[in-house]
Order: C-alpha cells, then sequence, then structure tokens
C-alpha cells in the first residue's frame, strides 16, 4: 500500500507549495477586485459601468467591499510569505 496520497498534516513539495501560492493569490485578487467593485458601487461611483440597481448607493455595501479587501489582501500576503527559518540553539556549529 503506497503512502503516496496520505499527506495530511504535510505542506507537500516545492511545486505544491508553489501552486498553492499561485492558486491563494489569484483568489485574494479577484477578491481584491470585487471588494473595489463593492466600495464603488456603494459610494455610487460608477453608475455607468454597471446597469443600476437598488443597492448602488447603499453605505452597506461600502463595510462590506472594505473587510473583503481587507481579508483578501491579508490572503495575498499569508500566501507570499517566506517560512520562518528555525533558530539555531546557541553555541550550535555553522554547517
Amino acid at each position: 500500500m503506497s503512502m503516496e496520497g496520505a499527506r495530511w498534516g504535510r505542506r507537500g513539495g516545492p511545486r505544491e507549495r508553489r501552486m498553492r501560492k499561485i492558486v491563494l493569490s489569484i483568489i485574494g485578487g479577484a477578491g481584491v477586485l470585487l471588494g473595489l467593485g463593492w466600495i464603488l458601487q456603494g459610494l455610487s461611483l460608477i453608475p455607468a459601468l454597471i446597469p443600476p440597481t437598488r443597492l448602488a448607493g447603499h453605505i452597506g455595501l461600502v463595510g462590506n467591499g472594505a473587510f473583503l479587501m481587507a481579508a483578501a489582501a491579508m490572503l495575498i500576503v499569508w500566501a507570499n510569505r517566506t517560512p520562518k527559518r528555525k533558530a539555531k540553539p546557541p553555541g550550535a556549529p555553522s554547517p
């Protein structure tokens, strides 16, 4: 029985980490754009670009858009962070 598919708790290899970074960055970028659209629609700054809706000018969209933009930006930062290296104990020889 192969343990290849049993990767619970593992971070995966470099290829998987790179793919995860790309996918999370794309999702985060889409969230930032969607949040920006909600903010602009809530402030009635883009009524000519979209068909008029009952939500245009609704201040609740501004708060929701700001929250979505912040969460998406944090997702992008988290996806692109570099992993922390473990500190060597004092007096350990260097490689």
